[in-house]
């Protein structure tokens, strides 16, 4: 589910996100995220606004809807009405994506670490209260220090982009940037390599990526569209699958190695389990991201 819902959206869960407090703010990115992502200019919440829920019905305060006490009083009504929902529809977790917009919503609600702290303080409860307490959370697009430093009960977080099967010269990537963002996102939280299709025409690469990642292992495939044979390598009979006991992350000697366009180095991967270590090298050369092009 979206950390917040945009203003004045239907979802077929909640109805108009008004019904929860909901209130246009705007957006503002910070000049480092704009840096990274100049694309931000345009896009659809800076241009509009986004409905922060749950700070619409507690008074006005700095001219703005609900002001910080309404954020905190407010924050998590959305998420505990979407996760209730789906608690009783028979779902065991959730994926809670979009967590970086609330970086770029502190203007009049105390700032940028103040709403990511409420927000993801009352998203963990609802998912504890929902869920149980065994972690049935994937944090995603949450990369942000004021996302990863209040994690307080959730330990799984995306280590990257999604995994994109109409886009051929995105899998190499994505294996890097799972690999390098590892680095510093495993002495936070547990890294989560993504999904993949199993009769994707990358998906060995990407099964045997998930394999060293020391994150889970799942698909995204279609109904009854499986390659079981690939999937049988990744799964014992139990259903259990063999996952290492520690993060998958670069080898020193390709750490500083452009490995997606220089032509020449490999990717390798490393991780340990319960007899030895474990490495994975990989091909990804041929493919990078750009914001140039």
């Amino acid at each position: 589910g979206e950390f917040n819902a945009e203003f004045g959206a239907k979802s077929p869960v909640v109805g108009l996100t008004d019904g929860h407090g909901a209130r246009p703010v705007k957006v503002v990115p910070s000049k480092g995220i704009l840096a990274v992502e100049p694309q931000l200019k345009w896009d659809p919440l800076l241009l509009n606004r986004i409905g922060m829920s749950g700070i619409g019905s507690h008074g006005v305060i700095g001219g703005v809807p609900g002001g910080p006490d309404g954020m905190k009083a407010g924050a998590g009504t959305l998420q505990q009405t979407i996760h209730t929902y789906l608690r009783e529809c028979g779902v065991d977790g959730v994926k809670v994506d979009a967590q970086a917009a609330s970086t770029m919503m502190g203007q009049g609600l105390g700032g940028s670490v103040s709403v990511a702290r409420e927000y993801i303080c009352a998203m963990e409860k609802s998912v504890r209260e929902n869920f149980g307490k065994d972690n049935h959370c994937i944090n995603c697009m949450c990369h942000p220090a004021e996302c990863l430093f209040n994690y307080k009960n959730t330990a799984v977080a995306r280590a990257s982009d999604d995994f994109y099967p109409r886009d051929a010269g995105s899998h190499t990537a994505h294996i890097a940037n799972c690999a390098y963002n590892s680095v510093w996102l495993s002495e936070l939280v547990q890294p989560d390599w993504d999904m993949f299709q199993s009769k994707h025409p990358a998906a060995l690469l990407h099964a045997a990526a998930r394999a060293v990642s020391g994150g889970g292992v799942y698909v995204s495939d279609h109904p009854g569209e499986h390659d079981h044979a690939l999937l049988k390598r990744l799964v014992l009979r139990d259903g259990s699958t063999l996952r290492t006991r520690t993060p998958g992350r670069p080898t020193p000697d390709c750490l500083f190695r452009d490995v997606t366009l220089d032509g020449g180095s490999g990717l390798k991967v490393f991780s340990a389990n319960a007899c030895g270590g474990v490495v994975g090298a990989f091909n990804v050369q041929g493919a990078s991201w750009c914001k140039a092009t």
